[in-house]
């Protein structure tokens, strides 16, 4: 019996247990890969866990953190999204599957991470109502593109106003960053510049074919 014992000692200190498959249920009160209660069975994948993401859902890596697993399955609509300096890393090369996302072995992040969907960017108020010359005054909003793939932006004219970009499509590489900014000008530059409370669309498209939209709004002071 000691020697049956022994033997099973030998095995598990020798030839650890395989990986799991962790299943994402988003039990936790963030979307956090790191957080371990929103993996079934508890706990945050590793690098010899095979990690599910089912339809629906949505899994931040922050920026920052580097997420592990052996494989990755993202189902239907799951978005892995990776912010800012966040990243994974998947031990077994080009077994990702469906629209499995990395940054690092191959495989890509879809076009439908780009989180900004809906997103409402208010900007705070234009201060020319009344002014002789007019106070400049202005608002910007950053995005960034996490994704492997490249975004355009269409950009409005937002009015009477200095804008960058300029109004027409804006290319957005992989990994870089765009400041969308108004002001209303000083002086002469912008005569009868007031941007009342309007909201504008700026619509996007990936080259995999994604595609979405977020609004901005300005509001003026006065």
């Amino acid at each position: 019996m000691k020697t049956i014992i022994f033997c099973l000692l030998v095995c598990c200190l020798y030839f650890p247990l395989s990986g799991q498959t962790k299943l994402w249920d988003g039990e936790g009160s963030n979307n956090y890969w790191h957080t371990a209660c929103n993996w079934n069975p508890d706990g945050v994948p590793s690098c010899t866990d095979t990690a599910t993401i089912g339809t629906g859902n949505t899994v931040d890596i922050i920026t920052g953190t580097i997420a592990h697993c052996k494989m990755i399955n993202l189902e239907g609509t799951a978005v892995l999204n990776i912010q800012g300096t966040g990243n994974i890393e998947i031990s077994d090369a080009n077994t990702c599957v469906g629209a499995a996302s990395s940054t690092s072995v191959g495989c890509t992040v879809p076009g439908s991470a780009f989180q900004h969907d809906g997103n409402y960017y208010n900007w705070y108020g234009y201060d020319c109502v009344g002014s002789t010359p007019y106070s400049g005054s202005g608002g910007s909003v950053l995005i960034t593109n996490n994704t492997s793939f490249t975004i355009t932006l269409t950009i409005p004219n937002f009015g009477c106003s200095e804008q960058s970009p300029a109004p027409g499509a804006y290319v957005l590489n992989s990994g870089s960053n765009v400041t969308i900014y108004a002001n209303t000008g000083t002086g002469s530059s912008a005569p009868n510049c007031c941007m009342f409370n309007v909201a504008w669309t700026v619509n996007w498209t990936s080259s995999d074919s994604s595609s979405g939209s977020f609004t901005i709004e300005t509001h003026n002071n006065l």
